[in-house]
């Protein structure tokens, strides 16, 4: 994979109260990434969204550093693509690699 390795798992976090489902995570990577809609999947929320784009990127390396060790990854080869989803709420789907 050009960006440092094969996908291992994905993480989805959602902007709001609601922790993203399965259910919730396979209807976004069918739309977004269904190439990786059947890897491990980690739903997150974020209360409020982050309001600088910068904090965006800093936000989803943070959720990749905090799965480390779950899914045994690195860090530093995560990338991520942001969505909104069915409700309108934004989300982001961090790739993460080993």
């Amino acid at each position: 994979d050009a960006d440092g390795g094969p996908v291992v798992a994905v993480a989805v976090v959602r902007e709001g109260h609601n922790v993203p489902t399965e259910e919730d995570m396979r209807a976004l990577l069918a739309e977004q990434a269904p190439e990786y809609i059947d890897l491990p999947k980690t739903g997150l929320n974020q209360m409020r969204w982050w309001r600088e784009a910068d904090w965006v990127a800093g936000g989803m390396v943070q959720i990749a550093v905090a799965l480390r060790r779950t899914y045994g990854i690195d860090p530093d080869k995560t990338t991520w693509t942001l969505c909104k989803d069915d409700r309108g709420a934004r989300c982001g789907i961090v790739f993460l690699r080993k």
